[in-house]
């Protein structure tokens, strides 16, 4: 369906024609999303293409497009930094809502340790700002250029610090939405006027409703800020990077400690994740490669370590028989990162895992 004259105006005068377009290009360019061929007729890697796309600024923007959306009989969905294509319209009639000049830290609570964000701040940015302050956030496996309120609010937030950190869905202390009739509800303590501090009491809450298990992808409204709680951070500010890309190095810092675990059966693999929770010890837990499959994982780790190498010669890595031998070893492992709070910490929680294994 094409948009109407009459609400195309109406909606370029809540955001100014620069923050518009309905240009076909520009809308096969939201269209166009990752997976999309596993939902689509005819594998199509293009979702329905949407009417309009708006850059809102402001809650103040969102709430007026929403309610300019219901009186023409115009769907919304929002997209923030995007990962497939639960961002994008899954219906014809959609106005495609892109977030990303909300992009401000509205806050970083040091004492109370918690931020305050928009839906376009990304994870690494957000990190950035907070190790400056002795703390962290999570970051999402999607990685740090994915938005942190997204994970907070409508999808899983779980991260490799989530052993630490939490999960950003158990992380979130309050969000700003704007529901699909378009009024606007706050929960947790800033929606009694008392700051980001508190996300609830005991029993039901909200947050049930904003978000549930995994998010609604978008799917009930708008969410326009988010306060997440921060977690303490004794590493460095910045870390001294060297060699070239992609063979990144980075010394570890003294009170740092990195392994990969390996295990003979899956048991053991499942008892050691239970028993490093039950003691406390971890900051960082991954299971690394699974993407990319269990037989070339370890040829891929060893060909990005050489810059001199390619994905061309992937080949002849999984021929060399130290990498098959570590690709056995390695079938049933994951990466565990120990961080110290001050040394004697980091000393217990060597020994802890000694124990452990």
């Amino acid at each position: 369906m094409a948009l109407s004259r009459d609400a195309y105006r109406a909606l370029e005068d809540i955001v100014g024609p620069r923050y518009i377009s309905e240009d076909p290009a520009v809308m096969d360019s939201y269209a166009y999303q990752w997976l999309a061929e596993t939902v689509r007729p005819n594998q199509s890697k293009f979702m329905p293409r949407p009417e309009a796309a708006l850059l809102p600024g402001s809650t103040k923007e969102v709430q007026a497009i929403v309610r300019t959306c219901n009186k023409y009989k115009l769907k919304v969905k929002a997209y923030s930094t995007g990962w497939y294509f639960y961002g994008a319209p899954l219906t014809e009639g959609v106005v495609q809502l892109d977030m990303r000049r909300m992009d401000h830290i509205l806050e970083i609570d040091e004492k109370n340790m918690f931020a305050v964000i928009e839906p376009y701040v990304i994870a690494g940015v957000l990190q950035a700002e907070v190790m400056k302050r002795g703390l962290n956030c999570t970051v999402t496996g999607a990685g740090a250029s994915c938005s942190t309120l997204v994970g907070a609010v409508c999808y899983h937030g779980s991260g490799g610090t989530s052993i630490y950190t939490g999960e950003l869905r158990e992380n979130l202390l309050g969000a700003e939405w704007v529901m699909p009739n378009g009024e606007i509800l706050r929960t947790g303590s800033i929606g009694s006027g008392c700051g980001w501090f508190c996300a609830e009491g005991p029993g039901p809450s909200m947050r049930g409703i904003v978000r549930g298990a995994l998010g609604a992808r978008g799917g009930l409204g708008v969410y326009t800020k988010c306060a997440v709680k921060l977690s303490p951070w004794p590493g460095p500010v910045e870390f001294p990077v060297e060699g070239t890309t992609p063979a990144y190095r980075s010394p570890l810092p003294g009170n740092f400690r990195a392994y990969t675990l390996a295990f003979k059966d899956w048991d053991g693999l499942f008892e050691a994740c239970y028993r490093l929770y039950d003691n406390e010890i971890g900051y960082y837990a991954h299971r690394q490669w699974t993407m990319l499959g269990e037989d070339l994982g370890p040829a891929f780790w060893m060909l990005y370590q050489d810059p001199a190498k390619s994905l061309d010669d992937i080949e002849e890595f999984v021929q060399k028989q130290e990498v098959k031998e570590l690709t056995e070893e390695m079938r049933r492992s994951f990466q565990l990162v120990l961080v110290g709070m001050s040394q004697r910490d980091i000393e217990y929680q060597e020994k802890v895992l000694e124990r452990i294994l």
